[in-house]
């Protein structure tokens, strides 16, 4: 996710007079939800060896703030965000995990399988041994069913 710095800063310093205006007091800082955005480019960065401290130092410049005193995002604050990020996600997979397990709230796959009955199958296997094609089997059970059709008008 690619963040524009000029629409950054005017967007921080206008949030940042509103919360002083509502004499905010602590609260979220939106780091987390920054840092989830940007999960991929950090781990990208992480592969291509740059440092935690340089990461936050670089969403710190971005806005990413830490605490009540507003300080700006440390390599160890970071680490610990992305360890509680990955933490909730496992949770949430867990706990979808879980809930499809029930068997009352989701059908198991293996009980949706349509089969045929043995009656059908000896049926089917006794027309198509018999040398029956596909368009005689169908003209077959079009005749079968050719008296509950209307006549057609005429």
């Amino acid at each position: 996710m690619a963040i524009d710095p000029r629409k950054f800063k005017a967007d921080a310093s206008r949030l940042a007079v509103q919360q002083k205006a509502k004499d905010w007091r602590g609260g979220r800082t939106g780091a987390t939800d920054m840092i989830s955005a940007a999960l991929p480019a950090i781990k990208e960065l992480r592969e291509q060896g740059i440092a935690w401290s340089v990461i936050a130092a670089a969403l710190a410049a971005q806005g990413a703030v830490q605490g009540i005193d507003r300080q700006p995002l440390t390599g160890r604050r970071l680490c610990a965000l992305i360890s509680a990020i990955n933490k909730r996600e496992e949770r949430r997979e867990r706990k979808r995990r879980s809930r499809y397990a029930r068997r009352d709230l989701v059908p198991r796959a293996r009980e949706r399988a349509v089969t045929i009955t043995p009656e059908l199958q000896n049926e089917i296997c006794r027309r198509t041994s018999a040398g029956f094609s596909e368009v005689d089997l169908r003209k077959e059970a079009f005749a079968e069913l050719k008296s509950l059709l209307k006549e057609p008008r005429k």
